[in-house]
């Protein structure tokens, strides 16, 4: 490879990996059943403004497992994508909504940033989902 490119790959697994090919290669591997999503969520809130924290964790608290849970327990995917994935793909889509706010010192109203944060968990998770599928979560 030429210098100025650089690959990023995310594997289901490494059960055909040696431990030298993973060091090698700089792989840090952390399997989505063991340590879950849930720390996605921690570390993500613990970066936002204080004044932000404790709704953003409600919110999160309320929507995400049983929605989670919803959508890979009864609903047909167009491809498979880990859990981790979705959650962080939720949480980039909540972050650009928060962007604009951050350079003020203006706490965002609580009604407005339930708005967010559900369009965010409704498109994270819907994207992944065939069109009649995207339905039943939206009437779930």
């Amino acid at each position: 490879m030429i210098p100025n490119v650089k690959l990023v790959m995310e594997p289901e697994n490494l059960d055909n990996a040696s431990p030298a090919t993973v060091s090698r290669m700089g792989i840090i591997y952390v399997s989505d059943s063991s340590l879950g999503w849930q720390p996605l969520v921690q570390s993500w809130i613990q970066a936002r403004r204080i004044s932000e924290q404790a709704i953003l964790k409600l919110l999160l608290d309320k929507l995400l497992e049983p929605l989670i849970e919803f959508v890979y327990t009864s609903l047909k995917h167009v491809m498979f994508v880990m859990k981790c994935s979705v959650i962080a793909s939720i949480l980039k889509i909540v972050d650009c909504f928060l962007k604009p706010w951050r350079e003020t010192k203006e706490v965002i109203p609580d009604d407005r940033m339930e708005r967010m944060v559900v369009y965010g968990v409704m498109w994270g998770m819907g994207g992944i989902l065939e069109l009649d599928e995207r339905k039943k979560l939206d009437q779930h």
